[in-house]
């Protein structure tokens, strides 16, 4: 690179039947410009895009050595499957260019993946080796379904096998084990269900008695993991109290990263000048910042939750450490809530239990700088955050035009303007990262399919509860 300026030229080229869409609530856009401005008088990246369309946009140096870079996620509509556009050019530094794909659970085809190409300003192809080193470069990102293979004929059953008494097994017992259970947990994957059903003997759990809340069933456990009527649980004491049941019979390759240090933390000094260095992260851990929406954690997923303003004595910082249990279609849907098991809950935190939480999208301030990710109403970790009004909605609107006035008057400037509070996520902790199950390696893939169906059936009472009471 030579120049002082950078851009970009993003084509998106839709050759499917399906519309690309917004994944946000509305069909609305989730996007970023974190570097840079748009050319040609537009402040956001084109949507919808019509099938068998494309669309193109342009995004340049805004400031002196700065670069561009941003992302846009699309849906194909009614599909199930998630695309992501990024691109990075930096002043320093080499140009990077993605075109990432999430699959959905409702999916039933894939898309074919197809490498993003590129051309010169005058329309001359380059190899992406050169596209790293220039200045100026024209990206096509191509959307294309895998073509659809007829289904062959199911082969003939094999001769039944003769068996003795002591071996007989009931016919399709394994397949129809669970036909009683809602389609979600039907779907999930087995280290997904041997986690929750490493949850059974677990939850609900208390050092001070009482009843669990939420409706969820099962027997209360006295807690012997703390000491003292009436002291609190903890949800760093308890994920990896959880994650221990995940791994018995197997053998843990990272048995210390079950509490915040999941995530991983910049080196830092307190007050008093002590110095604590830098923790690397759990090996499979999934931070937001590389993985933004609509890519969201799932059923058995450790999640890790931050809160960006000091709520009474309890500063900015990582909140809470937990375990999803339950993750609706659409993150920030109102009729129906996450379920998420946790230690530390209730007054005092003298419970380990099912709680339902409701997804909001908004902005983070901190950890991870975003325009738009995920909180979560629900639990003691936002029971200081008060309940949306029609006021909030209101004071909502007023907050998006002054943010959008904000970013108007930032152009031209370097950096990107600084984030302030979202009436709708006022003191509510948001998602900075999760460590997906499916990853994990090392355990034994056995589980008590009772134990699973005994977690679901009350994971659907706790969802049946919250709808009842939401407000």
């Amino acid at each position: 690179m030579s120049g002082m300026s950078r851009s970009v030229q993003c084509i998106v080229v839709n050759e499917t039947e399906f519309e690309l869409v917004g994944t946000l609530s509305g069909g609305k856009l989730n996007w970023d410009l974190l570097h840079g401005s748009f050319d040609g008088g537009i402040d956001a990246p084109p949507c919808p895009i019509a099938a068998g369309a494309r669309a193109e946009f342009t995004t340049s140096t805004a400031g002196l050595f700065t670069g561009t870079e941003g992302w846009v996620v699309y849906e194909l509509k009614g599909q199930g499957l998630i695309v992501q556009v990024s691109w990075n050019e930096p002043f320093i530094g080499s140009n990077s260019y993605t075109l990432g794909v999430n699959k959905l659970a409702s999916a039933t085809r894939e898309l074919e993946p197809v490498p993003v190409s590129f051309t010169d300003r005058n329309g001359k192809p380059i190899s992406f080796a050169e596209a790293e080193k220039a200045d100026d470069v024209i990206a096509t990102y191509t959307v294309r379904l895998k073509p659809l293979v007829a289904e062959q004929a199911t082969p003939p059953a094999p001769p039944p096998i003769e068996r003795g008494p002591a071996d007989a097994v009931t016919p399709n017992k394994e397949t129809s084990v669970f036909d009683d259970l809602p389609a979600w947990a039907r779907k999930l994957s087995e280290p997904r269900k041997k986690l929750l059903a490493s949850l059974a003997h677990i939850i609900p759990q208390s050092t001070g008695g009482g009843a669990a809340d939420y409706d969820q069933g099962g027997k209360m456990v006295k807690s012997a993991w703390w000491t003292g009527e009436g002291r609190g649980t903890s949800c760093t004491g308890y994920n990896p109290k959880v994650m221990q049941a995940f791994y018995q019979g197997g053998t843990d390759p990272y048995p210390d990263k079950w509490a915040f240090n999941a995530g991983g933390a910049a080196a830092w000094e307190d007050k008093e000048g002590k110095k604590y260095p830098k923790v690397d992260p759990h090996p499979k851990w999934k931070g937001v910042e590389k993985h933004p929406p609509p890519e969201m954690p799932g059923p058995g997923d450790t999640y890790i939750l931050f809160i960006d303003y000091q709520v009474g004595d309890l500063p900015a910082g990582i909140r809470h450490v937990g375990n999803i249990v339950y993750a609706p279609e659409t993150p920030d849907a109102t009729d129906d809530c996450w379920v998420t098991a946790d230690g530390g809950q209730r007054k005092k935190g003298v419970h380990c239990q099912l709680v339902p939480r409701l997804g909001i999208f908004g902005p983070a301030k901190q950890r991870v700088p975003m325009p738009n990710t995920l909180h979560f109403r629900g639990g003691a970790e936002a029971l200081n955050a008060p309940a949306t009004t029609a006021a909030d909605d209101k004071a909502f609107e007023q907050w998006q035009e002054a943010e959008a006035k904000k970013a108007k008057d930032w152009e031209g400037k370097s950096g990107t303007p600084p984030i302030t509070k979202s009436p709708r996520t006022k003191n509510l902790p948001h998602l900075i990262g999760w460590v997906p199950t499916d990853d994990l390696t090392g355990f034994d893939p056995s589980y008590s399919k009772d134990d699973f169906k005994d977690v679901v059936q009350r994971i659907e009472k706790v969802r049946a509860y919250w709808l009842q009471h939401k407000k």
